[in-house]
């Protein structure tokens, strides 16, 4: 009789303890990734930890480099940096048709990010280096399309040479 009742409790004891782990997984809350039925393509309000990057997949915490991407069916993605967001947008097939909303970080609001200008020399979340900024102070700034452009082209402080041309470390 010992020969059988000592495997069968060893087998409940692991069965109970594989769904106590599960039962803990599922009551977590994890980031959100996406969001769908945005349809006014306005901004979803943020809290650090809430959401995750769609690219990176690092949680946003730090939210003056924060992205959001809606496309024209509401379905809303959320990036930790602008770097994240446009390396991702240039792979979409309906990049030509969405509205993207970053938070500045100099005024702290969200702006269309197309019409945000950008200084190169910021610390961000991935190293992209590029924060939006509400105010403009002319040969300081770049505007939307030139940030892209650099980004596509690695032109970030990601890059060792660029870092130190425009930080003065490496």
């Amino acid at each position: 009789m010992k020969k059988i009742v000592m495997p069968l409790l060893s087998v409940a004891l692991l069965i109970a303890a594989i769904v106590m782990v599960v039962i803990s997984i599922a009551d977590n809350k994890h980031a959100k990734v996406i969001v769908l039925g945005n349809t006014d393509a306005g901004v979803i309000s943020m809290t650090p930890k809430e959401y995750q990057c769609s690219t990176c997949k690092m949680e946003i915490e730090q939210l003056p480099y924060a992205v959001e991407i809606i496309n024209n069916k509401g379905k809303t993605w959320f990036f930790d940096d602008i770097g994240c967001a446009v390396s991702w947008l240039e792979h979409q097939p309906f990049k030509d048709n969405v509205v993207i909303w970053t938070q500045t970080e100099d005024t702290h609001v969200w702006v269309d990010a197309t019409k945000a200008c950008y200084r190169r020399d910021a610390r961000t979340p991935m190293n992209f280096g590029f924060a939006a900024q509400e105010q403009c102070p002319q040969g300081t700034t770049i505007d939307y399309n030139s940030m892209r452009t650099k980004i596509l082209h690695g032109e970030t402080l990601q890059d060792p040479n660029i870092r130190q041309q425009l930080l003065g470390d490496s």
